[in-house]
């Protein structure tokens, strides 16, 4: 394990992105508490879902590392599942919406 003896401040640059990413995080909080308060949460948690998807290829622009093989197995998990529950939310809404016009 690395250990510094010292600590040293961040510069402003550092300070400003920081800055930038506390308040990105503000607004990300903000909207989706807003997303969930007024639509409904199954798509919205959905559609939270594919940060992971998001996560990755961002990584790999900004960073340039490859995900590992874990990595991948378990986003595909995700994407998935999320697709499947995409479908299945579809097909409610499509039977409610035949119900409604068959009345």
């Amino acid at each position: 394990m690395l250990v510094k003896s010292s600590y040293t401040l961040p510069c402003h640059h550092d300070l400003f992105i920081m800055g930038l990413i506390g308040l990105a995080s503000l607004i990300y909080v903000t909207l989706m508490t807003l997303a969930l308060q007024k639509g409904p949460a199954g798509p919205v948690c959905i559609a939270q879902t594919f940060q992971v998807i998001f996560a990755f290829f961002l990584e790999y622009i900004f960073l340039g590392a490859v995900p590992s093989l874990y990595s991948v197995l378990g986003a595909a998990t995700v994407v998935t599942s999320s697709m499947c529950l995409i479908i299945m939310y579809r097909r409610r809404m499509m039977q409610s919406m035949r119900k409604g016009s068959q009345e």
